[in-house]
């Protein structure tokens, strides 16, 4: 979990899960001109081997699921590759494992997504492989990404030990407003900005420090590891999140953005408890 402590006053925000698309399956659209498909029972699998673990195959495999309603509902297949780092503990010591993320860039995204059966099963050559399968609402688009609108950010870890602070430094390539979300398949949580931490302008190439002074972010877990996600999505106007914080309604806002006035960075955080 992220707790924001406020000088001495803090704030708690909600634990996540591991089981999560990784954002950059997200591409904004314009809602005004869209068209909506709504898939059942699409199919997604990842065979287990000896340097992933259940959780990781179970999100890869949630991952093709979604690739596959992109592809079924038409979605042209421009695929461009996304990493995101994760650490295991193995023989020796730890190590990270790269996994490559294969996203959907310009014309379709899945803006809601419900897991609505899972399996572990053995193949016909004995592989141990996950399945899980989803209903999901794909959204088709027409709008592009402004390629001038972007950032750049420094100072987020792959992995922390429990208890552990959170900081960064973003500087964007545009004038914009900054939203960081905390997300997994149940829970959300909006971190910044907050009632104690105002939203304010970014200003283009200047970089900014997160946390404010006065504040602090630290990474905690109850459970022997866990992987959190954070977003971190720039706008270059300031469009206000009003819904309850849940991770349907934080996906849609974030759909419902038009293309060419945003940007968005996602990154896993390993959490091991000591």
């Amino acid at each position: 979990m992220v707790t924001m402590e406020i000088l001495t006053r803090s704030m708690r925000i909600n634990r996540l899960a591991f089981v999560f698309l990784p954002i950059c399956l997200l591409v904004a659209f314009n809602s005004m001109s869209q068209k909506k498909h709504k898939l059942t029972a699409v199919k997604g699998e990842w065979v287990i081997s000896n340097d992933i673990t259940i959780p990781q195959a179970k999100e890869k495999a949630i991952v093709e699921a979604k690739l596959e309603a992109l592809r079924q509902a038409g979605v042209p297949e421009l695929i461009s590759e996304s990493t995101l780092s994760y650490v295991s503990e193995g023989e020796n010591g730890m190590k990270d494992i790269f996994e490559s993320i294969t996203k959907s860039d310009m014309f379709g995204e899945i803006s809601n997504f419900e897991i609505v059966k899972e399996e572990k099963k053995i193949n016909d050559v004995g592989n141990i492989v996950y399945d899980v399968w989803i209903d999901a609402t794909v959204v088709i688009h027409k709008e592009l990404k402004d390629p001038g609108f972007g950032c750049d950010v420094k100072g987020i870890k792959s992995s922390y030990i429990s208890p552990e602070a959170l900081s960064f430094s973003i500087k964007p390539w545009k004038d914009c407003y900054l939203r960081i979300f905390i997300v997994s398949e149940n829970e959300g949580t909006q971190l910044y900005p907050s009632k104690f931490e105002p939203q304010a302008i970014l200003n283009a190439e200047k970089q900014v420090e997160f946390p404010r002074k006065g504040f602090r972010y630290e990474i905690s877990t109850e459970k022997r590891t866990e992987i959190n996600y954070l977003i971190l999505l720039l706008t270059k106007q300031d469009i206000p999140f009003k819904e309850k914080e849940t991770p349907q309604n934080i996906l849609r806002f974030i759909s419902n953005i038009n293309p060419s006035q945003k940007t968005l960075r996602t990154f896993s955080l390993f959490i091991k408890k000591e």
